[in-house]
């Protein structure tokens, strides 16, 4: 499996698979992060940001996608 976006990121091949997990559990619910929340759930894997940090930025930047 190839690391598509998420090469030369850091990221091991766990973390990379916890984000996808996550986006397409989103998708599930018809709801986008975008590439800023993607990057930043990476940070947060690799311990840069806390989750508290992590939460309050999706919470203030991102909606549901079929309000477009």
């Amino acid at each position: 499996m190839k690391n598509d976006e998420f090469q030369n990121k850091e990221l091991t091949p766990a973390q990379i698979d916890m984000i996808r997990q996550t986006m397409a559990t989103l998708s599930i619910e018809n709801l986008k992060i975008g590439k800023v929340g993607t990057e930043a759930m990476g940070s947060m894997l690799k311990g840069d940001i806390s989750i508290q940090d992590y939460q309050k930025m999706l919470k203030e930047n991102y909606k549901a996608s079929n309000q477009q």
